[in-house]
């Protein structure tokens, strides 16, 4: 019996060389990119706030030490991320303090929940698991997908084709939840600018400044101004929320997810009987983003990898994948 994940399912579709060094080999890069590493934090941090007894502050002091614990040149390639990522949490409990949704346990968990299903009778399970399960005031429950984003919120044909959204909704059903359907949560990870403090002492009306509406209020009460010399650039910021901050929902993803499951359960046979025996390359544009390219430029060179291997790469924490699927949600 073996268990994938759909991180496992992906990572063997889309190259077994890198099945083999993640789940084999298991090890993973000691740095993950910075985008990979804000998403991560995003959620521990949203996680944290909506936990009863925890501080959503003291999680970002526990990655702020972490921080300080790196080169200089290390923090130069991650920037102010600390900072930055407060700015964010900060604007989004201003823009959720009000929240419509109430978040739900599910054997016990709240965040990060966790089952198993079986896939393939005797051979098979499958990992499946939610950010979090979530109730409206209209009583419906939804599966809720956290995903940060860089620059704009990911379109609609994205959501429709999510692989893992689809099979996670399924099992979670298979499971014996009631759900309405998927519950997207987009945040944007680029924190808002400050305006500018004018000479005269007032802040600047920048029409195209990239900030919200709850910094730009922040600025104007700790530059002690009023806020009714400021209406024209609240009102347009307000209009603007959803460019930071989104919840999209869409009805249950029931008719697609049959056929996904299917090929779910050929991929996985392929993992069953082939993982740690085939180690094949599939070169491609992909490779670029791929933690593992460097140890396979260097295979292909006919290079010792022992030493990278103990330099960049560290043994893996999660066998089944899912941290890496994590952080493959920021866009």
């Amino acid at each position: 019996m073996i268990t994938v994940s759909n991180a496992k399912i992906k990572s063997w579709r889309r190259c077994r060389r890198e099945a083999h060094f993640k789940y084999v080999e298991k090890i993973e890069r000691k740095r993950p990119e910075p985008p990979l590493l804000k998403g991560r934090i995003i959620h521990e941090l949203i996680e944290a706030y909506y936990t009863p007894g925890r501080s959503w502050k003291k999680v970002l002091e526990s990655f702020r030490e972490d921080y300080e614990d790196l080169f200089i040149e290390e923090q130069e390639e991650y920037g102010d991320i600390i900072g930055d990522l407060e700015k964010v949490m900060e604007s989004y409990i201003y823009k959720y303090k009000n929240d419509s949704i109430k978040y739900i346990k599910f054997n016990g968990q709240m965040f990060e929940i966790e089952e198993e299903i079986e896939l393939v009778p005797g051979k098979v399970n499958l990992v499946i698991k939610a950010d979090a399960l979530a109730e409206d005031k209209k009583s419906r429950k939804w599966l809720v997908e956290r995903k940060s984003f860089g620059k704009k919120i990911p379109g609609e044909g994205i959501r429709h084709s999510d692989l893992q959204t689809t099979i996670y909704y399924w099992g979670f059903k298979k499971k014996g939840l009631k759900l309405d359907g998927v519950l997207w949560d987009y945040i944007k990870s680029k924190p808002p600018k400050e305006p500018d403090i004018l000479k005269n002492g007032g802040i600047s009306k920048r029409q195209r400044i990239d900030t919200d509406y709850y910094t730009y209020l922040k600025a104007i009460e700790d530059n002690g101004l009023d806020p009714n010399d400021y209406q024209d650039m609240l009102e347009m910021l307000k209009e603007k929320e959803d460019d930071r901050f989104r919840r999209i929902q869409l009805p249950s993803p029931d008719k697609i997810a049959e056929p996904l499951i299917e090929d779910m359960k050929k991929t996985s046979l392929e993992i069953y009987h082939l993982l740690g025996l085939s180690k094949e390359k599939n070169l491609g544009w992909h490779c670029e983003r791929c933690q593992y390219n460097p140890l396979c430029q260097a295979e292909l060179r006919g290079l010792d990898t022992e030493y990278m291997r103990k330099a960049d790469y560290k043994e893996r924490r999660f066998d089944n994948g899912e941290d890496e699927e994590k952080r493959e949600q920021h866009e």
